[in-house]
């Protein structure tokens, strides 16, 4: 450059812009060491940091954050886009800015422009999964010290090459991630084959385990299953008093021996109840071990029939227990009644306990017109049936209906009621277990036997189903037993 003589020499700003680009490199300043560093902000802005910068020759400063809004991530590619600093000739200024990549499975960072109409130096990569609502730190690649985007200024006329170093920190930091993930992978693998043999050795223990638990349980169903046959209280009754009458036998024997032990010994050991007859101290354990075993043995009999009892129980527990295993029929009260109307009527009977009982009814035929009558009945208390009648009865034609209350000694669960629905829920049971007794009335007209017929039947565990072919409205009176 010259002085101007006359005006013959005139300059303008891109003149010394050419001028200290001769000397000055383009890119960031060095200080601080996060000068124009990008950093996460929230959801999906990026923040630059106070800076400097030089981009041909022209001086760039940021003072204060700068914000940038990145698009939206797309539902199913990624992309990478890029923050840079661009020198727009048209504008003439230097703005920061964000250069947005294409959307790819592999997607690659965009190019930067450097042509006639401007000039571009990276400050960083951004890489935008898919699906996502905000950028992380650790989706921000710096490429600040990277000198073919962007660099370090320095004050000669070419600044200090960071390619290299910044290729080699990048080169090791990929394969430490790869080793990572290797030893990730190779962990993984073990720990999951691992895992297989452990599941394999425990699926085989447990099933040699419940093999076992089979087999002793056949054997020990084996030798009681005679026991279990027939009318289990009174045969378990009657082994107890056999053990207990040769309990009392062999101590009257004891006593008199006792008496006679100086005299005379021990007395005649060949009158001995024991297989064991030399020793009387063998007879006396042997006693001992078979009424101990006859315990054992009565104990898993009333398990068996879901009892409580123990071996070491007195034979008073185990009678208790025996006792206390019911299940069979208390009481069977019945009965017969006459109806020339239709009515509901009461029939007293003797105290029962309901919630084991259950009550059915049936019809003589006396007439034509009375056997199409329908009834039914329910318990009411502990000592009455309500009966009802509907259809035909009169003093011409009367009804006679026989009743019967069924008591047992011992129900696990009973449930009843009266309903027009087809469809009733109830308590769960096992249907394997239970009995469902029903009776019903109608006020629907009809004209034949089989216009009389109606349902009831136990649908699953939880339902019950009723219904008639014939029948119009319909009241069905139900009782649902459930033994152990």
């Amino acid at each position: 450059m010259f002085n101007s003589v006359g005006g013959d020499r005139k300059y303008q700003a891109l003149h010394f812009a050419e001028y200290f680009a001769t000397f000055i490199g383009n890119g960031v300043f060095p200080n601080p060491s996060n000068g124009l560093q990008v950093y996460a902000k929230e959801n999906m802005t990026v923040t630059i940091k106070p800076g400097k910068a030089w981009i041909n020759g022209y001086y760039f400063v940021n003072d204060s954050d700068c914000d940038l809004a990145l698009d939206i991530s797309d539902g199913v590619l990624n992309r990478i886009d890029r923050i840079v600093l661009r020198f727009d000739t048209a504008t003439r200024q230097i703005v920061p800015s964000v250069r947005k990549g294409a959307f790819s499975a592999s997607p690659v960072a965009p190019a930067i422009q450097r042509d006639a109409d401007g000039y571009e130096i990276s400050l960083a990569q951004i890489t935008v999964t898919k699906g996502t609502l905000a950028i992380n730190q650790g989706a921000i690649l710096d490429e600040r010290l990277n000198n073919n985007v962007c660099g370090i200024v320095h004050g000669i006329v070419d600044q200090v090459d960071t390619t290299t170093l910044f290729n080699q920190y990048k080169a090791w930091l990929d394969s430490q991630i790869k080793l990572y993930e290797n030893d990730l992978l190779a962990w993984t693998t073990d720990k999951k084959q691992e895992f297989e043999e452990w599941k394999v050795l425990r699926e085989n223990d447990f099933n040699t385990w419940q093999m076992q638990e089979q087999q002793d349980f056949n054997d020990w169903f084996a030798t009681i299953q005679g026991i279990l046959d027939g009318d289990v209280a009174t045969m378990l009754t009657g082994k107890v008093t056999n053990i207990e009458q040769k309990q009392a036998e062999l101590a009257d024997d004891l006593s008199e021996h006792a008496l006679e032990e100086t005299a005379h010994g021990i007395g005649d050991k060949t009158q001995l109840l024991t297989i064991e007859k030399t020793t009387l101290v063998g007879a006396v354990n042997e006693l001992f071990t078979d009424v101990s075993d006859g315990k054992s043995l009565i104990a898993n009999a009333i398990t068996g029939k879901n009892g409580t009892a123990n071996g070491s129980d007195s034979f008073s527990a185990l009678a208790s227990a025996i006792s206390n295993i019911g299940g069979g029929v208390k009481s069977v009260q019945r009965g017969e009644i006459t109806l020339k109307e239709k009515n509901s009527v009461t029939v007293n009977i003797n105290r029962i306990v309901a919630n084991n009982s259950f009550v059915k009814v049936s019809t003589k035929n006396v007439s034509d017109y009375s056997s199409k009558s329908t009834v039914r009945a329910k318990i009411n208390g502990d000592s009455s049936v309500k009966i009802d009648c509907y259809a035909y009865p009169s003093a011409t034609y009367p009804l006679n209906i026989i009743w019967e209350v069924i008591e047992f000694e011992k129900v696990k669960n009973k449930q009843s009621g009266e309903t027009n629905n087809t469809i009733v829920d109830i308590s769960k049971i096992n249907p394997s277990k239970s009995f469902l007794a029903v009776s019903a009335t109608t006020t629907s007209s009809y004209n034949s036997y089989a216009d009389l017929v109606f349902y009831g039947g136990i649908i699953n565990n939880t339902q019950l189903e009723f219904g008639s072919p014939t029948f119009g409205t319909a009241t069905y009176s139900w009782q649902l037993l459930e033994f152990d």
